[in-house]
């Protein structure tokens, strides 16, 4: 989630791409591809990404201003299972 490339931008081509045009990061997959090149090619672990459209511009901006990447409450929840993120931080 945070690997950037030189521009700031996701590091990964999909993640660029959903997030580029506002998809919200929805879920978190290990091992989500388990093929032989997913796990040869360290791509095992996967997202999900989903499409709101009363969210694709407000998140398409953040990223673009911000840097900041839309998450869902589930993907959230993972990143502080302490409930310790920030107050007021936006989805």
């Amino acid at each position: 989630m945070e690997a950037r490339n030189c521009r700031g931008l996701p590091a990964e081509a999909v993640a660029r791409f959903h997030r580029g045009n506002g998809a919200r990061l929805e879920c978190s997959r290990f091992l989500g591809d388990r093929s032989e090149k997913g796990l040869r090619s360290g791509t095992g672990p996967m997202v999900n990404h989903a499409c709101e459209l009363d969210e694709l511009e407000r998140n398409h901006e953040r990223l673009a201003n911000e840097g900041g990447v839309a998450t869902s409450v589930a993907v959230r929840r993972l990143l502080h299972p302490l409930g310790d993120h920030k107050p007021g931080a936006r989805p």
